[in-house]
């Protein structure tokens, strides 16, 4: 216990020794005669130990700083110390000195020893240095049998080519049909004067054929009328001669009903004239901002049938085999470019008062056809119910036979004709009365 605590303080009072004053015991400036726990020599005998000693003393102020900077390499070079600092001083004592030192050295404990200051180490290893271009890592598993995709073949490339102009194509077909509706209602509008006149000079002509077929009716009601008793019956002497004319009757009716349905077509067709240049007038400013979003539909279009056209022809083969679709993709995009052309202009010429002052007029005269088509709208309702106050003649009955698979089999014809008949005249009243109502809107 003794030995252990009376070395920290010889320790300590090592490490008090500065290297001025290790250099005067050595060099003989000051009395004492030890460095270290080491009985120093006399006269030359310490000659080539004081020049030794000035190298390592030299070398020790130069790495000062390395020590203090790196702390982990001094934690791991005190572990060290003991063993290395003695060896480095005996080191550099001559052999003969280490022997006379060895011969007056007292023999004592290991713990009693002082320890010396550890020296650092020359050349500490410093930390590698970064490679500042690493090597990246390879890809896992590369494809050694990876080969680029071979060109496409003439057949392949024609039939590219073909789908891009056929979606070409379609695409101005698709902006073209978008036009030309919009040209149609443009056209309706501006010639809303004339298209009124020619549906209301069919529409007239209609009416008039209609007027005269009644009057052809009533002069045949008028002798089925005269065939019949007082009491409404029909005498047997003018049985056969009633048939006969109220046949004709039904006929006339079915005549007067199929002139009505074509006069009222015209005329709904010069009403929805009118009517379709008004709401298209009304809605002009939409109709031209739309416009304007179909003129950049356009180009993107011509740009596409330009592009797939110039594709095809940087091959000749496939020029060759593709040129009735580079043809039709062309006319595709001539038509559509066209119709814009016609659009546009149109747009530009329309004066909405001017356009209203049209519309007011073909309203004017179609005025007139409408007058006419409610009257005989009305007479033709006359004629239908006329016709179903006659009575119907009677079925032929034949004589009674032996019934069999064939005679059951045979239809009546008489009784079939008198249910055509009351179809016929319920069919004509109710296309009298459709008439009306589309006249009244």
């Amino acid at each position: 216990m003794g030995k252990a605590s009376s070395s920290p303080k010889k320790q300590k009072s090592k490490e008090s020794k500065s290297a001025d004053d290790v250099l005067s015991v050595v060099v003989g400036d000051k009395k004492e005669n030890s460095l270290f726990g080491v009985q120093m020599l006399l006269g030359k005998e310490k000659q080539g130990l004081v020049e030794k000693l000035a190298v390592a003393i030299d070398d020790q102020s130069k790495k000062e700083d390395a020590r203090k900077a790196s702390e982990v390499v001094h934690a791991a070079e005190v572990d060290k110390a003991p063993a290395t600092d003695s060896n480095l001083i005996k080191d550099q004592i001559p052999d003969k000195v280490k022997d006379e030192e060895t011969s007056k050295e007292p023999n004592l404990d290991n713990d009693s020893k002082p320890i010396p200051d550890p020296v650092p180490n020359p050349n500490p290893n410093p930390d590698p240095a970064p490679n500042p271009t690493p090597t990246p890592d390879p890809d896992p598993d590369p494809d050694p049998t990876t080969t680029p995709d071979p060109d496409p073949s003439v057949d392949e490339l024609i039939a590219k080519s073909k789908e891009e102009l056929s979606s070409a194509a379609d695409k101005a077909n698709e902006v073209n049909e978008k036009l030309t509706k919009v040209k149609a209602e443009l056209d309706s509008m501006q010639n809303v004067e004339s298209n009124t006149q020619v549906h209301a000079d069919k529409a007239a002509e209609q009416w008039d054929k209609v007027q005269r077929l009644i009057e052809e009716y009533n002069q045949l009601s008028d002798e089925l009328k005269q065939l019949m008793s007082q009491d409404g019956t029909v005498p047997e002497v003018n049985v056969d001669l009633y048939k006969e004319t109220y046949e004709k009757l039904n006929q006339k009716v079915t005549e007067i009903r199929d002139a009505q349905d074509s006069a009222n077509s015209s005329t709904n067709q010069m009403n929805s004239t009118i009517q379709n240049a008004q709401e298209t007038l009304n809605q002009m400013d939409q109709t031209k901002a739309e416009y304007q979003k179909t003129e950049a539909e356009v180009s993107d279009a011509t740009k596409q049938v330009n592009t797939a056209i110039t594709n095809a022809n940087n091959n000749d083969q496939v020029s060759s085999a593709v040129q009735p679709d580079i043809n039709q993709a062309a006319v595709s995009s001539s038509e559509m470019n066209a119709t814009n052309v016609q659009v546009g202009n149109q747009l530009d010429e329309i004066n909405s008062t001017e356009m209203q002052e049209a519309i007011d007029t073909a309203s004017q005269s179609a005025q007139a056809v409408n007058d006419q088509a409610a009257e005989q709208n009305e007479a033709v309702s006359d004629v239908v119910n006329d016709f179903n106050n006659f009575p119907k003649p009677e079925a032929e009955t034949n004589p009674e036979v032996p019934t069999n698979p064939e005679t059951s089999a045979t239809p009546d014809h008489s009784q079939t004709q008198a249910s055509t008949d009351q179809t016929t005249t319920q069919e004509a009243a109710a296309s009298a009365n459709q008439g009306s109502e589309a006249v009244a809107k």
